[in-house]
């Protein structure tokens, strides 16, 4: 099976059916879709501004491009750690 998200059936034929679509049922998918296209707008624009607060300065961000620099990696021992405290 194939991941759905990228895939979109645009037509499907059926042999001797015919379907129609009442007006009232066009304008409630009509107002489905702009809303769900909205509310995916509304997301995109949230993660975008996750995103670009997380970039570098100047940084060009194009979205669903991972950013190539990666995290100097600190061994643990040499990580930075809090003081101890000895209680008698």
């Amino acid at each position: 099976m194939a991941p759905e998200l990228p895939l979109v059936l645009r037509s499907c034929e059926f042999n001797d059916i015919k379907f129609t679509c009442s007006p009232d049922a066009q304008q409630a998918l009509r107002h489905h879709l702009r809303k769900t296209l909205h509310d995916y707008l509304l997301q995109a624009a949230i993660f975008q501004e996750a995103l670009d607060c997380l970039s570098d300065p100047g940084e060009n961000d194009y979205p669903f491009r991972e950013n190539p620099k990666k995290p100097n990696h600190v061994p643990l021992l040499a990580r930075q750690t809090e003081r101890e405290y000895y209680y008698c």
